[in-house]
C-alpha cells in the first residue's frame, strides 16, 4: 500500500475531522449553515476548508454546506435579496432572472449591495441559531441519556447483588 502525503496524515489525524464531541458539531452547524448562504462557487470546499482551523467537525461542515443546493439556491438567495432591502431600507428593483453570466454580469450590479448585506446576514443568524440549538439540544438530551444509563447500571447492580440459591 502507498504511502500517504505528511498533509494528509495530518489532515486526517486532527481531531475536529470526525470527531463527534458536541463543541466541534456546534461549530460544524454554525459554519455550515453560514456559508451555506453564501454566493461563492466551490463553497463546500471553502467551508471544509475552514473548518480546520476552527476546529470544526470538517465532513459535517461540508455537509451542511449542501442545504443551499440547486433546488434551494434561488429561493435562498432571494430571501436574502429580500432581508438585504429591508435591511438597508430600500424599494425592490423589478428584474427577470436567467440562469447565465451575461446576466449576472449586467444585473448583479444593481442589487449587490442588498444581496450580500442579506446573505451575509442570513448566514450570520442560520449559524447562531444553528450553533446554540446544537448546544442547548445536547444539554437537554444529554442528561437524559446519562439518567438512562444510571438507571441500566442500578439494574444491573441489583440483579447482580442478589444471592444465587
Amino acid at each position: 500500500m502507498q504511502q500517504q502525503p505528511a498533509f494528509v496524515q495530518k489532515l486526517f489525524s486532527n481531531a475536529s475531522f470526525n470527531s463527534a464531541h458536541y463543541q466541534y458539531i456546534a461549530r460544524a452547524v454554525a459554519l455550515g449553515l453560514f456559508m451555506a448562504c453564501m454566493p461563492l462557487p466551490f463553497h463546500f470546499i471553502i467551508a471544509a476548508i475552514l473548518a480546520i482551523p476552527l476546529r470544526a467537525n470538517v465532513l459535517l461542515t461540508a455537509a451542511l454546506v449542501w442545504v443551499n443546493n440547486p433546488l434551494t439556491m434561488f429561493p435562498l438567495f432571494y430571501f436574502c435579496y429580500r432581508v438585504g432591502l429591508l435591511l438597508l431600507d430600500l424599494p425592490p428593483q423589478n428584474f427577470s432572472f436567467e440562469q447565465s453570466w451575461h446576466w449576472l454580469l449586467q444585473n448583479l450590479i444593481s442589487v449587490w449591495q442588498p444581496f450580500l448585506l442579506g446573505c451575509v446576514t442570513v448566514g450570520a443568524t442560520a449559524g447562531i441559531l444553528g450553533y446554540v440549538g446544537t448546544i442547548v439540544s445536547y444539554r437537554f438530551f444529554k442528561p437524559n441519556q446519562t439518567r438512562l444509563a444510571s438507571k441500566q447500571s442500578k439494574a444491573i447492580t441489583k440483579v447482580s447483588s442478589r444471592p444465587l440459591r
